[in-house]
């Protein structure tokens, strides 16, 4: 089951009750099933006023149901429960400030919204998105944040083994002033304790080129853990083009941190069962004992991950911060931007990626640059390494984007055996 339907947990605790509108779903067994198993109390009837812990779920399009309980808390399932991504407080200021969390990437998704904006004007936002919850508790309810953090929308997160959810925390007159990131499953954790090392490193660099959100503090509630850190973003224009500014931010990154050199023996050796699964492993041992460069790496730089303002770039989501080969940033941005922004694939991405590098070079800025032999070595090394960061999250909605991969890496390993 799609682990998105433990946010319950971040209403209310084990034992208290889930109530459900008798018409509306009759097709929701599964997550029934599923809130029992984390061990609540699953009810399907209207709120029993003697019941003072609870969550209610209902579906209607004009107007909120007349619930007999003092101090509750309306949120709108957004698109609906069956496929919870968003959940919004459901007043009109909050709904019209969701900007920074809600960033749709379709251009359906696009338009939805634009009609739900006019609609919030009217108080008619849930015409469009009916589903809702009601609950006895405040969304975060119980966790140690202080008077200042105030959550209004939680994004469940895509689904998987690396899912967490995100809680825009927000000022009296709902601007956004912060960020929970929080997970509660081992590999979400894993990545969230790793951007609290990153941001802990990154706070202490002066840098030229980017703005870093300051970390605020980690804690531990329930079976969750997460970080605060503060919010650096304002309604920023997302630009899905690689261009100049990123350049910057990548050679920043690089002016700032020692790089590392190693053999593509060792690094190969820990993608053995990548290699294995894209079937190269005999092309693969063309590109051994070579020295292959690595540097700081931000991991999962995209579009929605980086908004540029001036000649300066503020990025979030550092949790895959680490070392890889030079360049990597560049190579999945761009290799994003072609398959899944502008539909060309891998080929092209990879012409795109060497024509920007040699405009990097040519520009010389970074000593760095002089140490590099190949640049196609560490391309061929850091889309295996791409391909073994999607396949760790068995997700068959990657299976499109890990078969571009596929002949990206055998297109290199053609490039490396004419050489």
């Amino acid at each position: 089951m799609d682990s998105r339907f433990s946010f319950v947990s971040l209403f209310i605790d084990k034992g208290d009750s889930i109530i459900l509108g008798n018409k509306s779903y009759l097709k929701m067994r599964d997550q029934f099933k599923y809130w029992k198993e984390l061990g609540f109390d699953i009810k399907i009837n209207n709120i029993d006023p003697s019941i003072n812990r609870f969550v209610y779920f209902y579906k209607n399009r004009f107007f909120s149901k007349s619930i007999k309980h003092c101090d509750v808390f309306e949120y709108v399932i957004v698109p609906s429960l069956a496929n919870p991504r968003w959940l919004i407080l459901n007043k009109k200021n909050a709904i019209k400030r969701h900007g920074l969390i809600i960033k749709p990437s379709s251009m359906t998704a696009v338009f939805v919204w634009e009609i739900a904006k006019i609609l919030n004007y009217l108080k008619l936002f849930t015409f469009i998105f009916p589903h809702r919850i009601v609950s006895s508790f405040p969304l975060c309810n119980g966790f140690d944040l202080d008077n200042k953090l105030s959550p209004s929308i939680l994004y469940t997160g895509a689904p998987g083994k690396y899912q967490k959810f995100t809680v825009q925390c927000v000022d009296e007159s709902y601007a956004p002033t912060s960020f929970l990131k929080l997970a509660n499953t081992v590999s979400g954790i894993s990545r969230i304790k790793n951007e609290r090392v990153a941001l802990t490193c990154l706070n202490k660099v002066n840098f030229k080129e980017i703005k870093i959100p300051l970390l605020i503090r980690g804690f531990n509630y329930k079976n969750f853990y997460g970080i605060i850190q503060e919010n650096i973003l304002n309604m920023d224009n997302m630009s899905m083009n690689f261009s100049e500014v990123d350049e910057l931010v990548i050679e920043d990154l690089y002016r700032n941190f020692e790089h590392q050199i190693i053999s593509t023996n060792e690094f190969l050796f820990e993608l053995k069962d990548s290699i294995d699964e894209l079937y190269i492993g005999n092309k693969i041992t063309l590109a051994l004992d070579k020295e292959l460069i690595l540097t700081v790496s931000h991991g999962d730089y995209l579009p929605w991950n980086r908004f540029n303002e001036g000649r300066v770039s503020k990025v979030i989501d550092w949790e895959m911060f680490g070392f890889r080969p030079i360049f990597y940033d560049l190579f999945y941005f761009i290799l994003h931007e072609s398959c899944l922004v502008k539909k060309h694939g891998a080929i092209s991405a990879i012409n795109s990626s060497l024509e920007i590098i040699k405009r990097m070079l040519i520009r010389g800025s970074l000593p760095l640059y002089q140490h590099i032999e190949t640049i196609e070595l560490h391309l061929l090394m850091s889309y295996v390494l791409i391909f073994s960061h999607y396949s760790k999250n068995k997700s068959d909605r990657d299976c499109i984007f890990l078969n571009e991969i596929k002949l990206g890496v055998e297109y290199l390993c053609a490039q490396q055996k004419g050489m």
